[in-house]
């Protein structure tokens, strides 16, 4: 079985079509954005597409990744086939969990 860096469930069609609306929205905002930083004069369309239209639709994509875990949830237990523990294990003998926790808790400290 090849290393998975993400659930199980994320692994379906329509979380991987969200994820790629976030992605060409996210890439559109900052180009859009840049756009509008650097000309002199922009239509008001721009800032329309650039602010609102696109945000909205990377908000649908968002939507749909844990849409789409969940529906891939919903197939695995109607076939039958488990779904693992009921919560993720953490256990901090592995280093890959203590340096996850590490930054967690400095990064949730460094901010605020």
């Amino acid at each position: 079985m090849a290393l998975m860096k993400l659930p199980r469930l994320a692994y379906n069609f329509l979380s991987y079509v969200g994820a790629a609306i976030v992605l060409i929205c996210g890439l559109g905002i900052v180009s859009l954005l840049l756009v509008v930083l650097m000309a002199r004069d922009t239509g008001p369309y721009l800032g329309i597409v650039a602010y609102i239209v696109l945000p909205a639709v990377l908000v649908v994509g968002v939507v749909l990744i844990p849409l789409g875990m969940w529906w891939h949830a919903r197939q695995l237990r109607k076939s039958g086939q488990g779904l693992g523990p009921a919560f993720p294990v953490l256990d901090l003998n592995r280093p890959h969990h203590r340096r996850a926790l590490v930054v967690f808790v400095f990064g949730t400290l460094g901010s605020s």
